[in-house]
C-alpha cells in the first residue's frame, strides 16, 4: 500500500487536497475516457472524462485527475465544464488545470457533494494537422483521486483517432 499527498493551487494559495493510500475494488468509481473519439486532422476535439456507475455521491466533494497524451498528435487547448454531465449542486469551481509537458492535471472542488455519475469534465485538444488518417493517440489516465482517496477510482484509458470526420466541435 502506497501513501501520497495531493496539493491544489486555489487563488494562489496551496491547499492540501488529500493524503491517501492506494486501494482498489468493487467500491471504486470507474473513471474512463471513451475509446471512440474521432476527429479530422487539424480539428478541435472534446474528450469527456466520465464517472460510472451512477452513484449518490454523498461524500465526493473534490477530485484531482492526472493524464498524459501524445504531444506529437494532440495539442492541449483547455479544460471545460461538462454540458449535461455530472450534477454539481454547488458547482466545481474553479476547475483548475496545469500542463507540464504532456502531463495534464485537473482539479475541482465544491462545498456540496457530487449528485450523479456522468461527465466529470472535458479536455479540448487540437489534432495536429500532419497526423495521418487512421492514427490513434492514447489518453492515459494515470491517477484520479476523489476526496482523500475514498471512494477509490478504477481507471480506464481511451483514445482519439484521426478520421475523415468533419472538423468539430
Amino acid at each position: 500500500m502506497r501513501t501520497a499527498c495531493a496539493w491544489i493551487l486555489v487563488g494562489g494559495t496551496a491547499l492540501l487536497l488529500a493524503a491517501w493510500s492506494h486501494a482498489s475494488g468493487a467500491d471504486c468509481l470507474i473513471v474512463s475516457v471513451p475509446d471512440s473519439v474521432e476527429a479530422g486532422p487539424g480539428a478541435l476535439v472534446d474528450v469527456p472524462i466520465l464517472v460510472t456507475p451512477t452513484f449518490d455521491g454523498g461524500s465526493v466533494i473534490g477530485f484531482l485527475a492526472t493524464m498524459t497524451f501524445d504531444p506529437t498528435r494532440l495539442a492541449f487547448v483547455e479544460v471545460r465544464d461538462c454540458v449535461g454531465g455530472v450534477s454539481y449542486p454547488g458547482g466545481w469551481k474553479p476547475l483548475t488545470s496545469n500542463l507540464i509537458g504532456n502531463e495534464l492535471r485537473v482539479a475541482g472542488a465544491s462545498s456540496e457533494a457530487l449528485a450523479a455519475g456522468g461527465c466529470l469534465f472535458v479536455v479540448r485538444f487540437r489534432v495536429l494537422a500532419d497526423v495521418p488518417l487512421g492514427v490513434c493517440s492514447t489518453i492515459d489516465l494515470s491517477r484520479v483521486l476523489f476526496n482523500a482517496g475514498t471512494p477509490c477510482a478504477t481507471l480506464v484509458d481511451g483514445k482519439v483517432c484521426v478520421s475523415c470526420r468533419a472538423p468539430g466541435p
